[in-house]
């Protein structure tokens, strides 16, 4: 194998005179993870870059960007690991930590310090390093390599070559405008002219299209460093103490091809030389074939659960769900097995689309399921393969089962679990804003769960009545999206917050599924409520969701709880054809209903009431638009003033409106007949004419009277699917549904 060094070599002397000591086989051109602390007190891999190591004691240059916490730009990721290459074309050694110098943000660059131990407590090499501080200059036309770690190269070091094209300052800072390849991996790498000498750092493309990269000269860069390089490094241990009992867990099974479960259950798995660990994490392990003509893998996925799985549970929380599709297979069959001694199940099925079978193992451990999967060519029979490598897995008994927590405390919050409801403790910190998640042995279906969540600076500044809407349209995507119940007065533990409720489309079309979203504001951050289940399951355990909330503590403890129905505001509307447009007019305080807290959307509604809501939906929408005019009136108008209808006794202000405004003219006798049933044409005519709403004059053509208004409601969609029946005595639901769809068409307009 070619050692890395020659590259160098070429030009040694002109690196002498740059002080470069080429005393060992270390490139200088080094690869950088950057790794974030979550909030369970665990490590996530967020960026890598490429750098290059500037001085003898191993401080390396890289971009500002591959450190930064985009999410928090005010602040850097907390750890970093480092990777060095001996051997070119080979994967480098991941078994250095950095820590943190100096960043500067203007010119995109970050220097940090290679610690003086490995990950394995033993001194770090001698380092190549390429000396910054020059005075060598480009010019146009001259030759460029770029050495970096792309990875669309592999993991191993890359070199690409092109040439300088010319020169641009943006805010007063100098790049250099090349041809030369340059991917996003390379951030932070080496730029060498044809001599060796480090010339700038790889920043950004503006077109893969059109191969033109930007280095940030490294004249830019000089003073800067020179000021910063002696600075005192930022050592995060907790973090560095993490990255390195992960990667010495990595590095061993990738080197000695044996993976130690270092968690519950604890197993070995030892794979052939030609197989590779490809993922390595607690809750997924696949390993793969390298060099084949053909990929070979296999997947070993582990779940954790509150309680310990019984076969029921697997059965309907699992095997059911996956198997109402298992049409879509062929030669479906799930059996009981061992496997390895313990009991468990098999899934096997063929694919008909590309002649495979996949194979799926469930084994329940305790309070774990396991799942490995695999699946072989039908027409090689090519499942040996496979079988060769199972056979090296074993579990052992190091480890014991994880117990079952009821409580949880946090230095910021208390929480209990409701009666029959385990709560397992998020630790994956891929999904750090999810603290816990809530579980019942015997409800296959329900989930409660709670995260937390920083506040963006638009959400900051909004009134929870915004906040709302920007919540309720969030979740506008979902299948078959209804909101049930809304409310902006929340209140948990004194933290004001906002919910909804809604039903959607589960995977199941037969089953709709229901949830309740609680958000609590606290400062900076947000906590989330969720309860979702099958919309038959969730009144039986909605009492359990708010005692949970009721069972929030934070460290002020204020003990105010005002959580609301979280449920329909009318029972009577569940699943009913309008209940969208009855829930919406509730929403905007248009509608009531009973006392029994019902609505009765197929009951016949009277003139009267439907002249009221016509005119509380128009003072909606003229408050909205700032026109108080009708407000005004209606606020100001005493109802112990001449009455209007010689049979009507109340509501005179809307009458007393509507008649000013030839809205209504009553009978000939000065009736109104307040109790009788509204017919649509009449409906029609007494919303258009309250909104103002132009129909077209009928006076003149021998047509019935209310033509224009069934015209014009055709015309703006405004009416229920095959409701044309001019004298057809609506009802309330068709009421709410008529002018929920005109508020909406007038809104937009």
């Amino acid at each position: 194998m070619k050692k890395f060094i020659v590259l160098f070599i070429v030009s040694c002397n002109l690196f002498i005179a740059y002080n470069c000591y080429a005393k060992s086989n270390i490139s200088p051109s080094i690869k950088i993870y950057s790794y974030k602390y979550t909030k369970n007190n665990d490590i996530n891999l967020e960026a890598s870059g490429s750098a290059t190591v500037i001085t003898k004691d191993g401080l390396i240059l890289t971009n500002n960007h591959v450190i930064e916490n985009p999410n928090e730009p005010s602040k850097t990721y907390d750890g970093f690991l480092v990777c060095l290459s001996s051997e070119y074309q080979e994967k480098p050694e991941c078994e250095y930590t950095a820590s943190f110098i100096a960043r500067n943000k203007d010119l995109d660059i970050a220097i940090l310090q290679i610690d003086n131990k490995n990950i394995r407590g033993k001194p770090i090499p001698k380092l190549n390093y390429l000396e910054y501080d020059h005075t060598y200059t480009l010019k146009e036309g001259d030759t460029i390599q770029v050495l970096g770690y792309p990875g669309i190269g592999g993991e191993s070091i890359t070199t690409t070559k092109g040439q300088v094209s010319g020169f641009e300052e943006y805010d007063n800072i100098k790049y250099i405008k090349t041809d030369t390849d340059i991917s996003n991996g390379n951030s932070g790498g080496t730029a060498l002219n044809k001599d060796g000498v480090f010339v700038g750092i790889p920043t950004y493309v503006v077109s893969s299209l059109e191969n033109l990269g930007y280095l940030l000269d490294i004249h830019e860069a000089k003073q800067w460093i020179n000021v910063n390089k002696f600075n005192t490094p930022i050592i995060n241990e907790e973090v560095n103490t993490l990255i390195r009992e992960k990667n010495i867990i990595i590095n061993d099974a990738k080197e000695k091809k044996v993976y130690n479960h270092p968690y519950f259950p604890s197993f070995q798995l030892t794979i052939p030389s030609d197989w590779v660990f490809y993922v390595l994490e607690r809750n997924v392990i696949i390993v793969k074939t390298e060099k084949k003509s053909k990929n070979y893998s296999i997947g070993f996925h582990i779940k954790e659960f509150p309680f310990d799985l019984t076969e029921q549970y697997l059965k309907e929380a699992v095997f059911e769900k996956f198997e109402k599709n298992k049409e879509f297979f062929l030669n479906y069959e799930r059996k009981h097995t061992k496997f390895k001694d313990k009991d468990g199940f098999m899934i096997k099925y063929n694919n008909a689309w590309n002649d495979t079978c996949s194979i799926n193992y469930v084994i329940p451990v305790n309070n774990i399921g396991i799942i490995i999967s695999y699946e072989y060519d039908l027409k090689e029979n090519d499942k040996d393969i496979y079988e060769n490598v199972l056979k090296e897995f074993m579990f052992n008994n190091k480890i014991p089962p994880q117990k079952i927590s009821v409580t949880l405390k946090t230095p910021d919050f208390q929480v209990k679990s409701p009666k029959d409801w385990y709560i397992l403790k998020n630790l994956d910190p891929k999904n750090e804003d999810l603290i816990l998640e809530l579980l019942r042995p015997d409800n296959f279906e329900g989930k409660i769960s709670l995260s937390n969540h920083k506040l963006s600076k638009s959400d900051k500044s909004l009134p929870k009545t915004e906040y709302l809407k920007n919540l309720i349209r969030s979740n506008g995507y979902i299948k078959n999206f209804k909101l049930v119940n809304k409310n902006s007065d929340i209140k948990i533990d004194g933290l004001d917050g906002v919910s909804i409720t809604y039903t959607y489309q589960g995977e199941d079309l037969s089953q709709t599924r229901k949830t309740s979203e609680i958000h609590i504001f606290d400062n900076d951050h947000f906590y989330e409520f969720v309860y979702d289940d099958l919309d038959n399951n969730y009144d039986t355990y909605l009492d359990d969701f708010k005692f949970l909330c009721r069972n929030f503590q934070t460290k002020e403890n204020k003990g105010i709880y005002e959580l609301g129905s979280l449920n329909y505001v009318f029972f009577d509307i569940s699943y009913h054809r309008y209940e969208q447009s009855i829930s919406n007019l509730k929403d905007k305080n248009i509608i009531e209903g009973f006392l029994d807290n019902t609505f009765k959307p197929e009951k016949n509604i009277s003139r009267l009431e439907t002249l009221k809501i016509i005119l509380d939906s128009k003072k909606y929408l003229d408050d909205k638009q700032n026109n108080n005019n009708l407000s005004i009136y209606l606020d100001t108008y005493k109802d112990t003033e001449t009455q209007i209808f010689a049979d009507t006794t109340t509501n005179q202000k809307y009458l007393k409106y509507a008649k000013d405004n030839n809205i209504i003219k009553g009978y000939n006798n000065n009736t109104f007949h307040p109790e009788k049933n509204i017919t649509l044409s009449e409906t029609l005519k007494i919303l258009f004419r309250s909104f103002e709403i132009p129909v077209w004059d009928s006076s003149t053509s021998n047509v019935v009277w209310y033509k224009p208004y069934m015209d014009k409601s055709i015309e703006i969609g405004v009416l229920p699917v095959s409701l044309y029946n001019a004298d057809h005595q609506i009802t309330r639901g068709e009421l709410a549904y008529i002018i929920d769809k005109l508020i909406n068409r007038l809104e937009q307009n």
